[in-house]
Formats: C-alpha cells, sequence, structure tokens
C-alpha cells in the first residue's frame, strides 16, 4: 500500500486557495470527522482505494482532508477536490465501521460546502452539470434519447464499437439487447378509484429509458399480486445526483416536489422506489 504518494494532497500548495474554515460553517464535517479512530477497517471495501492503493483515496484519508479543510489546516486545492470528488458515496465502508461514522452525510456535507464556496463550477464540471440538469434529471427527454438510442442500435449496430472507443468502459457492459422505452400507461397516471390497495410506482428520471425493464416489471408484478399501481407522471428525479454533488439544496427542492406529487393519493399502501440509489 502506498500511503504516501506523490499526489497525496499537500497542506501548502503554492498557489492555493485561502482555508474554507474560517468563512463557512464546518463545525458538523469536524464533529462527525472526529470520530472516525482511523482503524482502517473499511479500506478493503472501498472501491477506489482498491484501485488506486493510495490513502487519499480511501475513507480513512478522505476523512483526513475533510477534517484538514474543517479545522483550517488544508486548503481546497485541486488535488484535494480530486480525492474527494472521486468517492463513489457507495457507502460501503459505513457497514464495515465500529465507530458508525456518518461518512455518506460526512462526504455530502463537505461537498456543498465547497461548492457553496465556489462562485462557478470548474472547467472539467460544467458538461457533466450540462447533462445533469438538461438530460439527466428528465425523464421525458431521456425517454426520447434512449428510444433513437435503441433505434440506432437495431438498424445500426456500429455505434457500439464507436461507443466503445468513446467510453471504453460504458460500451463494454452495455447489455445485448437494450431495453424498450417505457411510457407510463395512461391508465395508471392518476390515483386509481378501486377498492384494491394502492401501491405508488416511483420510476425516478431512468425508469423510462436505462430502468425501462425493471418498471415493466414491477407494474406487471404488482399488479398480479393484486395491488392497484400507481405512477404519477409529475414525478421527477429523485435528487441523489445532486445530493451527493454538492448541490443539497436543490437536491431537498426535489425531494419536496416529489413527496407532493405522491401524498395526492388518499391513501398509499406502499411506495415502491425502483432504484436502490433513489431509496438511499
Amino acid at each position: 500500500m502506498n500511503s504516501t504518494p506523490s499526489s497525496t494532497p499537500s497542506s501548502t500548495p503554492s498557489s492555493a486557495p485561502p482555508p474554507l474554515a474560517a468563512s463557512s460553517d464546518w463545525s458538523s464535517v469536524q464533529h462527525a470527522a472526529l470520530s472516525c479512530v482511523m482503524c482502517g477497517l473499511c479500506l478493503p471495501h472501498c472501491p477506489t482505494f482498491a484501485l488506486y492503493q493510495n490513502e487519499s483515496e480511501g475513507p480513512r484519508g478522505r476523512i483526513s482532508l475533510m477534517l484538514g479543510l474543517a479545522n483550517g489546516r488544508l486548503t481546497a486545492d485541486a488535488s484535494v477536490v480530486r480525492a474527494l470528488d472521486h468517492c463513489l458515496t457507495c457507502r460501503a465502508c459505513e457497514a464495515m465501521c465500529p465507530s458508525l461514522v456518518p461518512y455518506g452525510q460526512l462526504i455530502d456535507e463537505t461537498r456543498h460546502l465547497l461548492d457553496a464556496s465556489t462562485p462557478s463550477p470548474a472547467q472539467g464540471q460544467q458538461p457533466w452539470r450540462a447533462l445533469r440538469d438538461g438530460v439527466f434529471t428528465h425523464r421525458e427527454r431521456m425517454r426520447r434519447l434512449w428510444a433513437l438510442a435503441v433505434g440506432l442500435d437495431r438498424i445500426v449496430p456500429v455505434w457500439r464499437r464507436l461507443l466503445g472507443r468513446l467510453t471504453a468502459r460504458l460500451g463494454a457492459v452495455l447489455p445485448a439487447a437494450l431495453p424498450r422505452p417505457y411510457s407510463i400507461p395512461p391508465a395508471l397516471r392518476a390515483p386509481p378509484s378501486s377498492d384494491l390497495p394502492c401501491v405508488g410506482l416511483f420510476i425516478g428520471c431512468m425508469g423510462g429509458s436505462l430502468g425501462a425493464d425493471a418498471t415493466r416489471a414491477a407494474e406487471q408484478v404488482l399488479r398480479r399480486l393484486g395491488f392497484a399501481v400507481w405512477i404519477p407522471p409529475a414525478q421527477g428525479c429523485c435528487g441523489a445526483m445532486h445530493q451527493h454533488g454538492g448541490a443539497t439544496d436543490q437536491a431537498g427542492a426535489m425531494r419536496a416536489q416529489n413527496l407532493s406529487v405522491f401524498v395526492q393519493a388518499p391513501a398509499l399502501t406502499a411506495l415502491v422506489v425502483m432504484n436502490t440509489a433513489c431509496a438511499a
């Protein structure tokens, strides 16, 4: 294990921004970070630590970075931000932590504070945010783009090889046949008036495209089990991409909007969430 590589973030970069602790409320970050006992039991379960074998790319190292930011000993230079950005927020470390460190909450709050301290997004973040806010979080736009991708897949298979060259890993993990886009049936768009127990189905922003087969299967299974299914079209993105990307206020607004949609039903037996990221 290389715990002190040359790329490890430095506390004294030559041209770094000023410490953040003096201008922002980092007390909650500091409190949560101090609950870590630095035992390292989380490291074997961290995918980025396994990939990089670098202390700053594991939960223990990232907690040290966050603590350094919180107490003013570190500045948010490019290497610090990069190490924090690499975290997948899978939270596998939380399940192994004997001290019950709320790592997911810790990394989300740190990203939020860093985002709030930056007047404009970094140059590398601009294309991602444009895709996130303009495409990925809009279910109908994603469904239409997915329909185009399915059509291309059927008539021009060569696009897969092109995608593989451009994005290497993404092209390799695509299924042999892309799922057909899913449109919410008209009968499921309004709260059912039958006497059957009603289940609300939250399909988020990917339920009509990447998760189309799962949505279709969930609808069929629930109806076979004797439930009335309601899939309100006004539901939107759960906000997970924003929550884990520092835009916690925007994520909170998305959660509130979805809640306002589902409370319109007189009584729901359950709310079924299709994607694990949305449920988390």
